[in-house]
């Protein structure tokens, strides 16, 4: 089975996703709407032409600053990261939804294992990804990496230098480092840009051992 590519037409919507999704989270977007419909509505109040120019030119001036700003705050967004915990039946393990909804994941019988999937998009051309998790617990790959992947399980860091294959799945395994009784039942986990530190997802990660 071949490989499969993602186009150019999917690698602009998942940008525009990505990027928009920042902008209108943060305070940015309100600033942004606020430069330009008060300085619009300012000029509409004066009489004199260069002055409702020069009042519109700085809300539009305004609001191209606060995207510009979100462009650089909150990059990456040509990388997707869908990730599903599991959960144990009998000796199965199954995909947990109701987990996943509510962003944990529950280490049973010494573990939590989490399936993930990562789409990158056709105008990047490398990635790093850092698996950081609370001192209670660690995390490590359960799958081999790609040829041109260099895993490092010492950094818990998958990365990749000039990526061909833009989608792949991984499985990462977050593990207890001590007893419950020593290092408690609450703990997280990030899976991070290296370049950027931006948290691309996260789960509370819940010791359901006994």
């Amino acid at each position: 089975m071949g490989r499969r590519q993602v186009s150019y037409l999917e690698s602009i919507k998942l940008f525009l996703r990505n990027y928009i999704s920042h902008y209108t989270e943060t305070n940015l977007a309100f600033i942004g709407t606020l430069c330009l419909t008060g300085f619009g509505t300012i000029s509409g109040l004066t009489l004199e032409p260069w002055l409702q120019n020069l009042l519109r030119i700085i809300g539009v001036v305004g609001l191209v600053i606060s995207l510009t700003y979100a462009f650089f705050d909150g990059r990456p967004f040509g990388i997707d990261i869908s990730c599903a915990p599991t959960h144990l039946v009998g000796e199965e393990r199954n995909p947990d939804m109701m987990a996943k909804n509510r962003g944990l994941a529950l280490i049973q019988d010494g573990e939590s294992v989490i399936h993930g999937r990562v789409k990158i998009s056709r105008f990047s051309n490398n990635f790093g990804l850092v698996f950081d998790t609370a001192d209670g617990v660690g995390s490590e790959l359960r799958m081999t990496p790609k040829s041109e992947q260099e895993y490092d399980p010492d950094e818990s860091r998958l990365s990749c230098s000039d990526v061909s294959e833009r989608e792949f799945q991984f499985v990462l395994e977050v593990f207890p480092k001590w007893r419950v009784e020593s290092g408690g039942r609450y703990h997280w986990l990030e899976i991070q840009d290296e370049d950027t530190g931006k948290v691309l997802t996260e789960y509370q990660i819940i010791d359901v051992s006994h």
